[in-house]
């Protein structure tokens, strides 16, 4: 008869065995009779290396962690093999690549719209370089931090990016004072641009409109009870708010210079 405490015993010892090879470098498919799925996610120790680590993860706890990555050229005449060879090396599936050919500027793009829609908290996406992600350092950041609050990390293989780890936190950080500091420079030229353009005599903004020359006598018939509010916009030719300035103008020039009127 076998014994009770020793089939437990090599039951711990089987169940030991698997969480070590959990966090092993990744070499090592266990077999665990609890397994629901097999997924697939960067090694602790090789994140944006080149071995992945197949995880058995049970029902029990915890979350289903994904590996998915995002492919992307500006048009049709390009071609997204490279990129696509660089996930596939990496052991990612195809069914986990969203690949897409559109311009970077269309923030809009379906493929990137269903990756977003897709991640779930724990999963990671990577991308061969930030340029295939986002337009510009300010769509990165916020497409950086729409996963950041979805729980999702985000690996960029040139640049080397890993926002789980504290360089790849820290170069966010960069990028983000780099955004900053260009927008600043931006405001700043433009202010002066349009004081320089002001000192030359260039107005900025819509023309103003200008009262017709009879505008006193249409106001005075106005006044008068002689003309309708209605047929003085029509024969002015301005708006409610627009007659009302013209009007101030008009009484406050009146008042300063009565006989120029």
């Amino acid at each position: 008869m076998q014994n009770p405490l020793s089939t437990q015993n090599k039951k711990c010892e089987s169940k030991k065995k698997t969480e070590q090879a959990y966090h092993r470098n990744g070499l090592t498919e266990t077999a665990n009779p609890n397994l629901t799925k097999i997924v697939y996610f960067f090694s602790p120790y090789n994140r944006a290396g080149c071995l992945f680590s197949k995880i058995n993860q049970t029902t029990k706890g915890g979350i289903f962690i994904n590996t998915f990555a995002y492919v992307r050229v500006s048009d049709a005449s390009q071609n997204e093999n490279r990129q696509l060879d660089a996930m596939t090396a990496r052991g990612i599936p195809a069914e986990k690549i969203f690949s897409e050919k559109q311009s970077g500027k269309d923030a809009k793009r379906p493929a990137l719209q269903a990756l977003m829609n897709t991640v779930q908290k724990g999963d990671t996406v990577i991308v061969e370089s930030i340029s295939r992600f986002a337009r510009n350092t300010k769509d990165l950041l916020v497409l950086v931090e729409k996963l950041t609050v979805k729980g999702v990390e985000f690996i960029s293989l040139k640049e080397n990016i890993d926002t789980a780890t504290p360089s790849g936190k820290f170069m966010l950080t960069v990028f983000a004072a780099a955004a900053e500091l260009e927008r600043d420079y931006i405001l700043q030229r433009a202010k002066e641009g349009i004081a320089a353009a002001k000192v030359r005599g260039v107005k900025f903004g819509r023309p103003t409109k200008k009262p017709p020359e009879n505008f006193g006598e249409i106001v005075a018939q106005w006044e008068n009870g002689k003309l309708p509010y209605e047929e003085v916009l029509r024969q002015t030719g301005l708006k409610h708010t627009t007659f009302y300035c013209r009007l101030r103008e008009y009484r406050s020039a009146l008042k300063n210079n009565p006989t120029e009127i």
